[in-house]
């Protein structure tokens, strides 16, 4: 090479086109696009934007709904709601009648009970008991029982007797029931006990077990009753207890009644003192028994 070129010859001046290509021997540069200015990058057109909002409002809605799905698939529905509200009320209606119909049963058993005892005691009507008389259980109880009359009662007059069967089987000094032929013999002999008084004698009525029960009841708070008040007039006919003129009666459940209802207050402004806790113990005794009050007591 001469020494004489120039070095120009070497070099391509920066701005000087000379329409000779680069070599290979060195890649060419690659550039990266100028970032645009914000006033030169694209906006969304109203009608995309709405496009957007409509799919991400699809997609919300379609989540929700498989989350709510998810959360209430357990939980009654309305309709579960509807169908669970007639069923109480069908159940009411139901029950209001079964009510009636337990009411209506009550009331026709009470009625039942109440025949059988009016029945039970006509057929007993000519019956009495008689306890303390002496014997034993094996002899002419016949002659027993006249003899009492007689003797003791002071009936002259001749008392047809049916029958006399000993309650205790043939065991000796056990009550008789004594089955008399004439209604009006009956009445008589119940005129007379007041002979009895004081003494270990006793004769009653050959009441049903639920009458004589009651009758229970009613002896003993007389007992009490005269305990307390001694100038009262007390007496006990059939299942009435009759205080100064005002009848009560008893009941298992509720203790003692006056016309049907509770009987304690009048019974407290006779006797002049609290019998409640006498009641109560009372009810507390409810279980039959096999003692029976003589009509003197």
């Amino acid at each position: 090479m001469s020494s004489s070129k120039k070095i120009e010859e070497f070099f391509t001046p920066k701005n000087q086109k000379t329409g000779l290509k680069r070599g290979n021997s060195s890649p060419e540069l690659v550039v990266p696009p100028a970032k645009k200015s914000a006033g030169e990058m694209t906006t969304l057109s109203q009608e995309s934007i709405e496009l957007l909002m409509t799919k991400f409002t699809g997609v919300m809605t379609e989540t929700l709904d498989h989350k709510l799905k998810e959360v209430t698939k357990d939980l009654a529905t309305k309709d579960d709601v509807r169908e669970l509200s007639q069923k109480v009320v069908n159940l009411q209606l139901e029950n209001n009648t079964l009510r009636e119909e337990v009411g209506a049963l009550r009331s026709e058993l009470i009625a039942r009970d109440k025949r059988i005892d009016f029945l039970d005691n006509a057929i007993r009507r000519d019956n009495l008991i008689f306890s303390g008389l002496s014997h034993d259980g094996r002899s002419d109880l016949l002659s027993v029982v006249r003899n009492f009359i007689l003797q003791v009662l002071g009936i002259s007059k001749q008392i047809l007797i049916r029958d006399v069967i000993n309650l205790g089987g043939k065991q000796p000094g056990t009550y008789l029931l004594v089955k008399f032929v004439e209604s009006g013999d009956v009445t008589e002999i119940l005129k007379a006990t007041g002979r009895l008084r004081g003494t270990n004698f006793g004769i009653n009525r050959d009441y049903p077990d639920s009458i004589r029960a009651v009758r229970r009841h009613l002896f003993a708070l007389r007992k009490e009753l005269y305990r307390l008040k001694s100038t009262l007039r007390i007496s006990v006919r059939s299942q009435n207890l009759i205080v100064e003129d005002v009848y009560f009666t008893w009941s298992d459940e509720r203790g003692i009644l006056h016309k049907e209802g509770d009987g304690l207050p009048m019974i407290n402004s006779l006797v002049g003192a609290d019998m409640g806790s006498f009641i109560r113990d009372r009810l507390k005794k409810c279980d039959p028994s096999a003692a029976i009050p003589s009509a003197h007591a």
